[in-house]
């Protein structure tokens, strides 16, 4: 069976981006992923669009055919794919389906979101919540998704004695990783002390516990080592793909310090690439609160149960240490927004595997693996990428 790879990889800088409307971001990707290799528009004939809540965010649904027009992509099947935050990573998995199953040569991937300049706050995270959210036992009823992982750090913090201090060493990290990623919304470092020392969100978590929205995309060319090959020489393979969903409410679950699937989207991924999770080199987990990427790394199997907090104190988890995560900044340095921030984390891995990451290089990268989830792990989607 012939490999999946990833022919070229772009995104913008995350930040506001007030001068662009959502095809402007979606088009300045797609021109910086298929230019360097010389594709004209009708060479692609799959476009798949991730975007969270286009239509709530910007009154523009049908993405898909819209992209394709803007870009003169007559012969694409193009199309939209959304599940929640997960919604990137969600439309990558459908553009790898949609070469391996070989109805298509080229598929074009862009995560895509406009927010700032468009929405409120409060409007702002209530669609957030009704997105990824029970809508009618959960955000009805007065929860957000701050309050959430809230419950879910105390949980943690309980259960397996996780300090603040190292819930807050997240954001230390992520922060530090950003300030070397020139694409990164925020490249201010931070200290435990200012983290802990933030307006509180929903206790323990604080302001800089949590990521910011912001205005972005991302873009990924996915075809055949073959048909990569009569292209560019730099390409890396996507050896799984994998998404697996829990319960998305929160009460149904069997407790509140894991997300089920994480760990069930990571068993399928390792044995869809045939490795164990201790031959990962470099990881990309979703971080829209601090404790999101400590659950995440245990549940993916990088760390036992309870250990990922002190870990990440310990700076185990910097680009430089043993196991390096986010080092692109993840969503908490590198900006959040929301259908691109997944495809951005699949950006992040195909630069390290290259050797293109800079400043923030992880030595030697051989294997990555990036995560992604909806919620509190509603859906939960994870791809592993290899050299070649």
């Amino acid at each position: 069976m012939e490999k999946i790879v990833i022919a070229s990889a772009s995104m913008t800088k995350f930040t506001d981006h007030y001068d662009k409307d959502i095809r402007h971001l979606a088009s300045e990707v797609i021109a910086s992923t298929t230019l360097p290799l010389n594709l004209s528009p009708k060479d692609i004939d799959a476009l798949v669009i991730g975007s969270m809540a286009s239509q709530l965010f910007t009154r523009q649904g049908n993405l898909g055919a819209l992209i394709a027009q803007e870009n003169y992509m007559y012969n694409a099947s193009a199309f939209t794919v959304e599940a929640g935050e997960a919604s990137g990573q969600a439309a990558v998995r459908a553009a790898y389906s949609l070469i391996k199953s070989g109805m298509h040569d080229y598929a074009l991937v862009v995560g895509v979101e406009k927010v700032t300049d468009v929405l409120k706050l409060p409007k702002l995270q209530s669609i957030v919540g009704y997105v990824n959210m029970d809508s009618r036992y959960e955000v009805d009823m007065g929860l957000t998704l701050a309050s959430m992982y809230a419950m879910m750090a105390k949980a943690h913090m309980k259960k397996f004695g996780t300090k603040r201090e190292q819930i807050a060493s997240v954001a230390v990290k992520n922060h530090f990783h950003g300030s070397l990623n020139p694409l990164a919304q925020y490249r201010n470092k931070l200290s435990v002390e200012k983290v802990l020392s933030s307006e509180i969100v929903a206790s323990p978590l604080t302001l800089f516990d949590t990521c910011a929205a912001a205005d972005g995309a991302a873009a990924l060319l996915i075809t055949t080592e073959s048909k990569a090959k009569e292209l560019t020489d730099e390409y890396v393979e996507i050896k799984a793909s994998t998404l697996a969903h829990s319960p998305v409410r929160l009460a149904d679950r069997e407790n509140l310090y894991s997300i089920p699937s994480i760990k069930l989207a990571a068993e399928k991924a390792y044995e869809m690439a045939n490795v164990t999770p201790d031959k990962i080199d470099v990881v990309e987990v979703h971080d829209s609160y601090t404790i999101t990427e400590i659950i995440a790394l245990e549940e993916l199997g990088l760390f036992k149960r309870g250990e990922a907090g002190k870990a990440t104190e310990e700076k185990q988890t910097y680009f430089n240490s043993s196991i390096p995560v986010n080092t692109s900044g993840g969503m908490k340095a590198r900006g959040y927004p929301f259908g691109a921030a997944g495809v951005a984390q699949l950006v992040e891995l195909y630069l390290q595997l290259l050797s293109k990451a800079g400043d923030r290089q992880v030595k030697d990268a051989e294997l990555g693996l990036a995560q992604a989830v909806a919620g509190t792990g509603g859906t939960s989607v994870v791809h592993i990428l290899s050299t070649v």
